[in-house]
């Protein structure tokens, strides 16, 4: 749904589509009828009720991911396998890069490209459940298996912050950021108590647009801007409230992250909040209208993406 242009015209495009242990559910088909039209699955799963569920496959391969992906991967080594590299040229081409005409997210797009840039390898990011989530998702490139976390399609909202907590008990070493939005901290902003009890390193990013976000998109685009329940104009200062449990709190504003690069003060501020030993909050305050583009409307092929507000 909110997939690459690029990884959604490829899904769209390809003859040959090699599933690993997927649901294939709506949010990863849009319209089911229409996602891979000219494409033969290989579906591998362990679980013979998830195939064919939503949209059918050539070939199932059924059993544990780690059994067959080694046998898979053995025969391709006595396969001849032709050239992709024009096919894959088009696909992910400059052409497919997203747009953003208003560019009302471009600022949180940079703000997180530059925190993510100065992590430490070993680093976990947690994300919790909106739009924050579908940026970290975009713009995070892990390079370690369980380097990005989420709750997935369950949207429990709130789920950052003790996962994060509990990833940073069973992984001291590691540098664990807990990205959240200002609708889904204060599902369980308390655990902020829990972290400074036991002195956890954590360190919390509340993406504040004054909105339960990706409600408040589907609201505006979908619905003529008839916003129900999603104002949150009226937030808590964060940053307060973390001193209140005796944790560093700080607020980065758009206007530092318009210019690129960033400022040094700035970048000082980014680096600060990662390197220091204790647990640390900081706040972003985003565009209340930013959007995550692109975007597969509901019942819509992954190649009808939105860019902008139609």
């Amino acid at each position: 749904m909110h997939g690459t242009r690029a990884a959604n015209n490829a899904l769209h495009e390809n003859d040959l589509l090699l599933v690993f242990g997927a649901r294939l559910d709506d949010r990863v088909t849009g319209d089911p009828t229409r996602f891979a039209p000219e494409s033969k699955i290989v579906h591998f799963e362990i679980d013979p009720a998830q195939l064919d569920r939503v949209r059918p496959c050539e070939l199932a391969v059924l059993g544990d991911l780690a059994e067959t992906i080694p046998v898979f991967h053995t025969s391709l080594q006595h396969a001849h396998l032709p050239d992709w590299s024009g096919w894959r040229a088009i696909a992910c081409g400059p052409e497919r890069a997203e747009t953003d005409p208003r560019g009302l997210a471009q600022p949180t797009i940079r703000f997180l490209d530059e925190l993510f840039s100065r992590l430490p390898k070993n680093s976990v990011i947690v994300a919790d459940v909106g739009q924050h989530q579908m940026w970290a998702a975009q713009r995070y490139h892990s390079n370690a298996p369980r380097g990005f976390i989420t709750s997935g399609g369950l949207g429990a909202m709130g789920f950052a912050l003790p996962a994060a907590l509990g990833i940073q008990l069973a992984r001291p070493e590691a540098t664990v950021l807990c990205v959240s939005g200002d609708g889904g901290i204060q599902m369980n902003i308390q655990e902020l108590a829990t972290i400074r009890r036991l002195g956890l390193p954590v360190k919390t990013v509340i993406i504040d647009n004054k909105y339960l976000g990706m409600v408040r998109q589907w609201q505006q685009l979908f619905y003529q801007r008839n916003y129900a329940e999603t104002d949150l104009s009226d937030n808590p200062d964060f940053v307060e409230i973390a001193k209140a449990y005796r944790i560093q709190g700080q607020r980065i504003s758009e206007e530092a992250v318009r210019e690129y690069p960033v400022s040094r003060e700035t970048g000082d501020t980014l680096d600060q909040f990662l390197r220091s030993p204790e647990p640390e909050v900081l706040v972003f305050d985003c565009h209340p209208e930013a959007n995550v583009y692109p975007m597969v409307p509901a019942g819509a092929a992954l190649s009808e993406m939105l860019f902008e507000e139609e």
